[in-house]
């Protein structure tokens, strides 16, 4: 579900704390951050790709065999930078242990069709982004092709080979939002788009507001400030839940 400005903006100033507080994160770099997942998602992290309900996995295409684990088919992007895709079984073409579900399934998040699970939370997924996105890993399945989400993309204005080191930035807000789309999310249009924009007037929203530490959800999963459970739209359970 597209959220309102007011959600997206409730959602800006819990990830500001949160990426500030445990990531030691510059407001330059959470405007960067803002800003794509803006254009991605709305700041929804429980948001499948076009609001993707019981889409069918692609059989028929290669490397991509067998059901897919909710919330959404796997090819399809999910959550606030739309992973794409966000889950592959072992042996896909696509497979890599450090993508945002694998990655999160295996730290014992959930995913199911009842509420999204809370692989559908603000937390994880800020977590996997700083954690594992740029961890690398080499797919036998695909000619050892590396599937790193992150990585030094040639376009980016500026050298972040990782979200750690990016997350130290000073450089402009629009620099940032665009080093974070080439190293990031590298959508179909290969441009970055109004996103340098965005970043500024999160920039603008955010220069008055004192991150406080946000209050960790308990169990982990949605946080305070993420979507609630009528926001998400959710696709078929599969054979794996």
């Amino acid at each position: 579900m597209v959220l309102s400005r007011s959600q997206m903006q409730q959602n800006a100033q819990y990830i500001y704390s949160y990426m500030h507080s445990k990531y030691n994160w510059t407001l330059n770099a959470v405007c960067g951050l803002l800003a794509n997942a803006e254009a991605e998602s709305t700041i929804n992290p429980s948001r499948p790709q076009n609001n993707a309900v019981n889409n069918q996995w692609w059989d028929s295409a290669p490397g991509r065999t067998g059901t897919a684990p909710n919330p959404t088919t796997t090819w399809y992007g999910f959550g606030l930078f739309q992973v794409t895709p966000w889950y592959a079984g072992p042996g896909t073409k696509r497979y890599n242990p450090y993508t945002l579900g694998n990655w999160a399934l295996g730290k014992g998040y959930t995913a199911n069709y009842a509420n999204c699970g809370t692989i559908g939370g603000m937390d994880v997924q800020l977590d996997w982004l700083v954690e594992a996105a740029a961890t690398h890993f080499n797919n036998p399945a695909d000619n050892n092709r590396d599937q790193a989400k992150w990585y030094q993309d040639s376009r980016a204005p500026f050298n972040a080979p990782t979200p750690a080191i990016y997350g130290t930035s000073t450089e402009s807000p629009e620099r940032c939002a665009e080093t974070f789309y080439w190293n990031l999310e590298r959508s179909g249009s290969l441009d970055p788009g109004s996103r340098p924009q965005k970043a500024r007037a999160w920039y603008e929203f955010l220069g008055g507001y004192t991150p406080d530490p946000p209050t960790p959800p308990t169990p982990p999963g949605p946080s305070p400030a993420t979507v609630s459970s009528n926001f998400i739209i959710i696709a078929k359970a599969s054979g794996l839940f």
